[in-house]
């Protein structure tokens, strides 16, 4: 269904969210791993936005084949590593946004594990992080070290950080809007 999207020669941004099971009970999940959007590789959009969806593999590939994509935001959505690697050689993305699925036992872990990721992106400027807990060891140490580009730093709603490691944040990346 995302494939009929190619025929809005216009279209700059794209909000796909809540394919999830609640919603579409009548239609089988497999139908639902964003693979539609290799259809939109060549397209005008420069933002896209997939929340509380049932995505997988070919989704994740086809956004990083989508050449005119500078902002991405990803909530609610589980990542695969290869997926998300694939994402991280963007060139054009320069505003990466994402805030983990709903299973509250794994966030942390997941978090930490795709921030290097995320932090690889040749030219991201600025990363939000919504609806996560993170903590110095667990994430925060990374984007210390590995985010001197970052313009700037955003938590969002549903973010919990100690504010210690905020501040701690803010003397590591002095040139950073935390």
């Amino acid at each position: 269904r995302l494939r009929k999207l190619a025929k809005l020669t216009e279209l700059r941004e794209l909000h796909y969210g809540h394919s999830g099971d609640w919603h579409y009970k009548d239609i089988p999940r497999a139908d639902f791993d964003g693979s539609g959007l290799e259809a939109l590789a060549d397209s005008k959009i420069e933002s896209l936005h997939i929340g509380g969806s049932r995505f997988g593999l070919p989704g994740e590939l086809a956004i990083a084949g989508m050449k005119n994509l500078r902002q991405l935001l990803f909530r609610h959505v589980d990542h695969t590593e290869e997926g998300m690697t694939a994402s991280s050689r963007h060139a054009g993305l320069v505003d990466f946004g994402i805030g983990l699925s709903h299973d509250r036992a794994a966030h942390g872990s997941k978090l930490a594990e795709v921030i290097p990721l995320i932090l690889s992106l040749p030219n991201l400027e600025k990363l939000f992080i919504q609806e996560a807990f993170l903590k110095w060891d667990n994430g925060l140490a990374t984007i210390a070290d590995k985010g001197e580009k970052l313009k700037t730093i955003e938590f969002g709603r549903g973010s919990v950080i100690f504010p210690e490691d905020v501040e701690r944040l803010k003397q590591a990346l002095p040139n950073t809007n935390i």
